[in-house]
């Protein structure tokens, strides 16, 4: 899910800068919140997708026990990828190389989310910095959702934890993406108008 929301999503507005079929967008009719609801919605499938087919090969073929609720698990996997999205969409926008945003996702997203969120390493041993780190970040809510949904089914106050910081953040990144493709409309705008 990290590879999808962050890492495909970090290239889909920087390869339009680089191409310049973002500026081609000025002659259509198309709204802004069009142009973000286009860039969430496609990805948000291929990953609510890949989570499914996921959890399906890990119950039936390596027959890993699953204790909570597949219902509750797809909705906080929707909730995790919509911070993803959040986070690789806003990359995307802030720079206009394919290079820089994929570096760029790489170092932010997908090391973190593998190392700081507790999948490998248990948070309680890490250094202190890195256990304030791991409380910013939305793998760590989403592996402790998940380790509980498998292990011990689902408990109401870990869903609900887990729900609210992974809504607020995404709702904080949807704005943050979409507030920053208004600034770079307007500067190319204003550039075109020149």
């Amino acid at each position: 899910m990290n590879l999808i929301g962050m890492l495909l999503t970090a290239l889909v507005v920087s390869r339009e800068w680089e191409r310049g079929t973002i500026e081609s967008l000025y002659s259509t009719k198309i709204t802004k919140l069009n142009f973000v609801l286009g860039k969430y919605i496609p990805y948000f499938i291929l990953g609510i997708s890949s989570l499914i087919f996921n959890i399906f090969i890990c119950t039936t073929i390596f027959q890993i026990p699953f204790r909570g609720n597949y219902l509750i698990l797809v909705f906080v996997g929707g909730l995790y990828l919509f911070c993803c999205l959040g986070i690789g969409l806003s990359i995307s926008s802030s720079f206009k190389e394919q290079f820089s945003s994929s570096q760029t996702a790489l170092s932010l997203g997908l090391l973190p989310a593998l190392l700081l969120s507790g999948l490998i390493y248990p948070i309680s041993s890490m250094p202190k910095i890195f256990q304030y780190l791991t409380s910013i970040m939305p793998p760590r809510y989403f592996i402790i959702f998940i380790q509980s949904e498998f292990m011990a089914g689902t408990i109401l106050k870990i869903v609900l934890i887990n729900s609210i910081y992974l809504s607020i953040l995404g709702i904080i990144l949807f704005l943050f993406f979409y507030n920053n493709i208004d600034l770079r409309l307007e500067k190319c705008l204003i550039r075109h108008a020149r």
